[in-house]
């Protein structure tokens, strides 16, 4: 998995870029809607009148509906919009799930390496659809109903003004949308749990073995279930452990009557608390760099690191406290890639090297290496004991190094990883080497999954309010479509109004196709002042296309957030309270959009 190193700045860094974003996206969609009003109104009265009914709007709406908004006329409004969402039977979304659920046992892929992956990422998946189109369906046409049937008329009569009925529409498809959801989350959490829990008891007898130490151990195998055993080795003191399948082990006793007993499965539903550090490189003679060795990917993501050289990839990680590790041994997770340039067995491993150094160079402290052997595809754990000796020359004498004392300074930790053997590659990424924190709890981090969909869900159906007071319900289903997937491309768009995309803007683009000219040469055409304007008018849409991509929800990066989860990883709590931070800035500027959009209409004239 590649995790974005973004996503786990400070607390001090992500409030306040949240609080910025928040503030830029208030603005810049405030401005819009802005806009937009004045165009509907200049349609309707003529460009003069219209920018006199825009600012009576605005003057209005803060000198008379804000300041007299009432909380209570907004409860009254959103209990309403609970009771039309239950009369148009949005329960039933609840009982397709559960019953989805009942037999999407038998379409999983049971034998999957990675089956708690695989369960987590269907549920999360399933219930992010699910709810947002919830969200979108119960929404669309609540408000466009009632003006189509003047039932709006009843409630526009009473004291209740339009940003009371806007924020109470919100709030009450929210409260619905929350329920369905909890539900919805609770049945997830038993299926998953049900579907990762197996038993397994010993195939055949038990085949005693002499250890190292001359004590009697025992080795054997496990009986076949949920599509795998594991082989087991058990040790002079009764306990033992079994391999490593499908993502997860047991523990193995066995009591002074000869029976074995296998604990439930370890390390299949966590929750991986990492602590990423900076990467920097060295290159072949030991020089820094900022990069390794490309070797022929188009993905730069990457960086490799040649083998037999003074080529190494160095991890600086800081925070590190004794505290946090009351064993006395750190463990770090390796996820390295491994390119061969020579034929061989796949399956033999690729030799590397750890060296733990201090942080301070002019001290020239560096602890004995320890030697591994790679392991591709999957997470490989390296214990670093409290006890090390310093690195030495032959004849040195050996002197006895503490790992917290000697080698981390102010709570400062690097390590340098090499590749042993000749003319092999390491592939590394900065997210590719952590620190393994003690776990966090899996359930806990299963709601904070949720969390983020419902932030989802809840900007999905202030979208939906905001057009449904302008529109009707099926032009407003469409534009929160469309917004929706431009928002979950907004990253695409960022790209594509900075330049980083091959071909030029969309007028260049289109050219290169008419020409079938190649992306990577430069434009030529016949007369250069067409090629200039061509590119000014690129330029011009770019910058439109920039401030349009600042002011869409990330949906793309929030629904991302969920993978965490499938893949075990603890969803840090800055993360959730960012995107909690953005997704109340999202609604109540789409709140104060929808107003004016209502208050534009004859009903709330």
């Amino acid at each position: 998995m590649e995790i974005d190193l973004s996503d786990f700045s400070s607390f001090y860094d992500w409030i306040g870029s949240a609080i910025l974003f928040a503030l830029i996206a208030s603005l810049i969609l405030t401005i819009v809607g802005i806009v937009i009003g004045y165009i509907v109104s200049g349609i309707r009265y003529g460009p003069i009148e219209g920018a006199v009914a825009v600012a009576r709007g605005i003057g209005t709406a803060f000198a008379h509906d804000f300041a007299y908004f009432s909380l209570r006329r907004t409860g009254a409004i959103a209990y309403v919009a609970i009771k039309e969402a239950i009369r148009r039977k949005v329960l039933v979304v609840f009982a397709v799930f559960a019953i989805f659920f009942l037999f999407a046992g038998f379409f999983l892929d049971t034998e999957s390496e990675h089956p708690a992956r695989l369960y987590l990422s269907f549920v999360l998946t399933t219930t992010t659809f699910l709810v947002l189109f919830l969200a979108l369906f119960v929404s669309v046409f609540s408000l466009p109903s009632d003006i189509a049937q003047r039932t709006i008329y009843t409630v526009v009569t009473k004291p209740v003004r339009a940003s009371e009925i806007v924020l109470g529409r919100m709030l009450g498809f929210t409260a619905v949308g929350t329920l369905i959801l909890a539900g919805m989350m609770a049945v997830s959490y038993v299926f998953v749990v049900r579907g990762m829990r197996h038993h397994h008891t010993v195939e055949g007898a038990l085949e005693p073995k002499t250890g190292k130490d001359g004590k009697q151990e025992w080795q054997g195998k496990t009986t076949r279930d949920r599509y795998h055993r594991h082989k087991f080795r058990i040790g002079p003191d009764g306990n033992g452990t079994t391999e490593m399948v499908h993502q997860h082990w047991h523990s193995v006793q066995r009591s002074g009557d000869g029976k074995v007993t296998f604990s439930p499965p370890r390390d299949q539903l966590i929750a991986r608390v990492p602590k990423f550090g900076r990467l920097r490189f060295l290159d072949r003679q030991g020089n820094p760099t900022n990069k390794g060795v490309n070797v022929g990917y188009v993905y730069e993501y990457r960086s490799y690191i040649e083998g037999g050289t003074k080529q190494a990839a160095i991890w600086t990680f800081d925070g590190i406290r004794e505290q946090d590790f009351p064993d006395g041994r750190i463990a770090l997770a390796l996820n390295l890639r491994v390119f061969r340039t020579y034929m061989g067995e796949i399956k033999v491993p690729v030799r590397g090297v750890l060296y733990i150094q201090h942080p301070d160079p002019t001290k020239n402290l560096i602890a004995e290496p320890i030697s591994f052997a790679s392991q591709e595809f999957q997470e490989q754990i390296i214990y670093i004991p409290r006890k090390l000796y310093r690195y030495r020359v032959t004849g040195e004498a050996s002197e006895e190094l503490d790992l917290f004392r000697d080698l981390i300074s102010d709570g400062r930790m690097m390590i340098k990883i090499q590749c042993d053997d000749n003319a092999q590659y390491f592939g590394m990424a900065a997210a590719d080497v952590y620190i393994r924190m003690p776990d966090g709890y899996f359930w806990f981090n299963f709601i904070k999954g949720y969390i983020i969909i419902w932030l989802q869900m809840v900007i999905i159906i202030a979208i939906t309010v905001m057009y449904s007071t302008l529109l009707k319900s099926p032009i407003a289903l469409v534009a929160t479509i469309v917004t929706f997937i431009i928002g979950y491309w907004q990253a695409f768009i960022e790209r594509m109004a900075k330049g980083e995309i091959y071909g030029g803007g969309p007028l260049e683009a289109f050219i290169r196709i008419v020409k079938q000219d190649n992306l990577m040469t430069p434009l030529e055409l016949k007369w250069p002042w067409v090629e200039w304007t061509i590119k000014k008018a690129d330029w011009i849409f770019s910058q439109i296309l920039h401030v349009f991509s600042a002011m869409l929800p990330t949906f793309r990066n929030i629904t991302k957030m969920t993978e965490f989860v499938a893949y075990n990883y603890d969803i840090p709590g800055t993360i959730v309270g960012r995107h909690a931070i953005s997704a109340l800035a999202y609604v109540l500027v789409f709140s104060l959009v929808g107003y004016f959009f209502l208050k534009s209409r004859e009903v709330a004239g």
